[in-house]
C-alpha cells in the first residue's frame, strides 16, 4: 500500500507541474546556432536504451532521436524557446531512455537561458551532480529525480535563487551536507516544491526546515536518515499542501492548537520492514487535526501513534484515503463514518481499538479497501459494510466479533478478498459467500461456525479458501467445483468424504489435518499426475495407518506433515 500511496503522491506532484510542461514551440525566430549545436552535442554524448523501466513513467518517448541538424531546435521534441529571441528556455527530457554520463564539461551547461530543466527518469550512471548546475541563474524548475546522480550536492545549487521547484529525489547516491542544505534554504526564498526522497541527509539538523521559503507547498522526505525532533511549526507554513515524511528516525508532533492550513496530503509513516521495528515517534493525533478541512490523504501508519482517535476527525469530509494501521491506538471509535462519502481506502488494522463497530457505512459508496483487522472490536458485524457496490477488500479478522454472518447481501459484486478469520462468529456459512462473482480469497478460519455447507448452483473464481478450526460438517464434495483453488485449509473441521486431488491441478497449499477427509486420485488419473504446483500438504491427525501412496506423485512437494497418525513405517523410496 505504501508503494501505491507513494505513487499517488508522485502523481499529485506531476499534476501540479503539468501546467508547466511543454512541447516544442513554434518560434518567431530560429534558435541561436550555438544553442542548437550545444543540444546536438549533448544528445550525441548519450545513448538511448529503454530496457530499464521506470515505474513513474507513464510512457517513454525517445525525444532526442527526432532532433535533426539543419532544423530549428525550437521545433525539437522536449525543447521550448523564447518567442522573441529564440533562446532555449525549457528542456524536458524526462522518460527519454537516455543513458550515459553528464560531466562538468557537458554542452548542456552552455544553455544559459534555461528556466525549466527536467532530466527525470533517465540513467546517467553515477554522474556527479556538477557544480555547474549552479550557473543556470534563470532556472525556476529543476527536476533530476531517479536519474542516477551521485555525490555531494554542491553548494552552487544555492545560487539558483529563482527556483520554484527542486526535485532531487530517488538518486540513491546523493548527499546533502548540513551547511549546504541550510544555505540552499536560505537563498531559495521563492521555493514552492521540494522533493528529496532517498537523498542522504544524515548530517542535516531537522530544525533547518524552519528556514524554508514561506511559499513552500510541497515537501517530500523519504528514507533520508534524518534524526532528532522535527519542528512542529513546519505544519503551520501557510501554503503547505502536500507533506510526506517516510522512514526517518525522527520524533514528530502535530500542532495541538491553532492548526489550520490548506494541507491536502499528510503522510507520516515508516513502512514495515522484515526484522526492523518502526522507529518513527509521532505521539498522538490532536483534536486540531479536525481543522484541516481540505485534507484528502491522511496516512500516519506505522508511526508509533498513541492515544485514541479524536472525534474531530469526523470533520475531514474530503478524505479519500485514511490509514492509521500498525500503531498503538486504543479505545472505542467515538464517531460515525457516515460523513466520509469520498473515502476510497480505510485502514485501522493492527491497533488496540475496542468496542462495537458503528453500523454506519452505507454512505461510503466510493469505498474500495476496508480493514479493521487485528484489533479488539466486539459485537456483531456492521451489515452496512456488506452492501457497498465498489468494495474490493473487507478485513475484520483477529477481533472479538460474534454472531451470525449476513444471510444475504445486495452489494459485493467487486469483492476480491473477505477476511473474517479469528473471531467468534457462529451459525452456518451462507452459500452466497461461495458464489460472489469476483471473490478470490475467503478467510473464515478460527471461528465457531457450524453446520453443513449447502450445495451452491454457481461458484465464483475462488483461489484461496480458509475454513480451518470450525465446527462445520458434512461431505466435502461441494468443493469439487472450485477448480481454481490454490490454497485450501479445511483442518480441524468435521468435514468428511473423499477429496479427489486430480480435480485441483492449481493447488499449492492443502491442509486436511484433524479431519475425516480421505485424500485420493481418481483411478483414471492415478500415476499420470505429478502436481508440480502442490508445495505444502498437511495430513496431521488423520488416523492414517499407512503411508499415502498419493504422495509419490507429488514431485513439487516441499513440506509434508504426517504427524500424529498411526503409520508404522516410512521408507525413503516412498517419496
Amino acid at each position: 500500500m505504501i508503494e501505491l500511496l507513494h505513487l499517488y503522491f508522485v502523481l499529485c506532484f506531476l499534476q501540479i507541474l503539468s501546467t508547466l510542461s511543454f512541447n516544442s514551440s513554434a518560434p518567431t525566430q530560429l534558435c541561436p546556432r550555438h544553442q542548437s549545436l550545444a543540444l546536438t552535442q549533448f544528445k550525441n554524448s548519450l545513448s538511448i536504451d529503454c530496457s530499464a523501466s521506470k515505474y513513474s513513467c507513464l510512457e517513454y518517448r525517445k525525444k532526442t532521436i527526432q532532433w535533426k541538424e539543419g532544423t530549428s531546435c525550437c521545433l525539437w521534441d522536449g525543447v521550448k524557446c523564447e518567442s522573441k529571441t529564440g533562446n532555449v528556455i525549457g528542456l524536458d527530457l524526462s522518460c527519454s531512455c537516455l543513458r550515459g554520463i553528464i560531466p562538468s564539461n557537458s554542452t548542456l551547461f552552455h544553455l544559459h537561458h534555461l528556466q525549466h530543466l527536467n532530466l527525470a527518469y533517465n540513467g546517467f550512471g553515477s554522474s556527479q551532480l556538477s557544480l555547474r548546475f549552479g550557473q543556470f541563474s534563470n532556472l525556476t524548475h529543476l527536476n533530476i529525480s531517479d536519474s542516477g546522480f551521485t555525490g555531494i550536492i554542491p553548494l552552487q545549487i544555492s545560487h539558483l535563487s529563482k527556483l520554484l521547484s527542486l526535485d532531487l529525489s530517488d538518486n540513491f547516491g546523493l548527499t546533502f551536507e548540513g551547511h549546504v542544505f541550510e544555505k540552499v534554504l536560505g537563498n531559495l526564498t521563492q521555493l514552492q516544491h521540494l522533493l528529496l526522497d532517498e537523498v542522504d541527509m544524515s548530517s542535516v539538523v531537522p530544525a533547518s526546515f524552519l528556514n524554508m521559503s514561506s511559499y513552500i507547498m510541497t515537501l517530500s522526505l523519504d528514507s533520508n536518515e534524518l534524526q532528532g525532533r522535527f519542528p512542529v511549526d513546519v505544519f503551520r507554513f501557510p501554503y503547505l499542501r502536500d507533506f510526506m515524511l517516510l522512514d526517518n528516525d525522527v520524533e514528530i508532533n502535530f500542532p495541538m492548537s491553532n492548526w489550520s492550513s490548506p494541507l491536502r496530503s499528510l503522510i507520516v509513516s515508516t513502512p514495515p520492514r522484515p526484522y526492523v521495528d518502526s522507529f518513527m515517534m509521532l505521539g498522538e493525533l490532536p483534536d486540531s487535526i479536525g481543522n484541516l478541512r481540505s485534507l484528502e490523504v491522511l496516512d500516519v501508519s506505522s508511526s508509533n501513534l498513541e492515544g485514541s482517535i479524536p472525534a474531530s476527525l469526523v470533520n475531514l469530509t474530503r478524505l479519500n484515503f485514511l490509514d492509521l494501521h500498525h500503531n498503538l491506538i486504543h479505545g472505542p471509535i467515538l464517531f460515525s463514518f457516515s460523513n466520509f462519502k469520498q473515502l476510497n481506502s480505510l485502514d485501522l488494522s493492527d491497533n488496540n481499538l475496542a468496542g462495537q463497530i458503528s453500523d454506519s457505512f452505507e454512505n461510503l459508496t466510493e469505498l474500495i479497501d476496508f480493514s479493521l483487522g487485528n484489533n479488539q472490536f466486539s459485537g456483531p458485524l456492521p451489515l452496512s459494510a456488506f452492501n457497498l457496490a465498489q468494495i474490493e477488500s473487507l478485513d475484520f479478522s483477529e477481533n472479538k466479533l460474534e454472531g451470525p454472518l449476513p444471510t444475504h447481501v445486495s452489494g459485493l459484486s467487486r469483492l476480491r478478498g473477505l477476511h473474517l478469520n479469528s473471531n467468534f462468529f457462529s451459525g452456518k456459512i451462507p452459500s452466497w459467500l461461495f458464489s460472489l462473482p469476483s471473490l478470490v480469497q475467503l478467510g473464515l478460519s478460527d471461528n465457531k461456525l457450524a453446520g453443513s455447507i449447502k450445495q451452491f448452483d454457481s461458484v465464483g473464481p475462488l483461489e484461496g479458501v480458509y475454513l480451518g478450526n470450525n465446527e462445520i460438517n458434512g461431505p466435502i464434495s461441494s468443493f469439487s467445483k472450485f477448480v481454481n483453488l490454490s490454497y485450501l485449509d479445511l483442518s480441524s473441521t468435521k468435514l468428511n468424504g473423499i477429496f479427489d486431488l486430480s480435480k485441483f491441478s492449481k493447488l499449492r497449499f492443502l491442509s486436511l489435518s484433524n479431519t475425516a477427509v480421505v485424500l485420493s486420485l481418481s483411478t483414471r488419473n492415478n500415476g499420470n499426475y505429478s502436481f508440480p504446483n502442490l508445495h505444502f500438504l498437511y495430513l496431521s491427525s488423520c488416523k492414517l495407518t499407512e503411508f499415502p501412496d498419493i504422495v509419490r506423485n507429488l514431485q513439487g512437494l516441499s513440506e509434508l506433515d504426517l504427524s500424529y497418525n498411526r503409520i508404522r513405517m516410512i521408507e525413503a523410496d516412498m517419496f
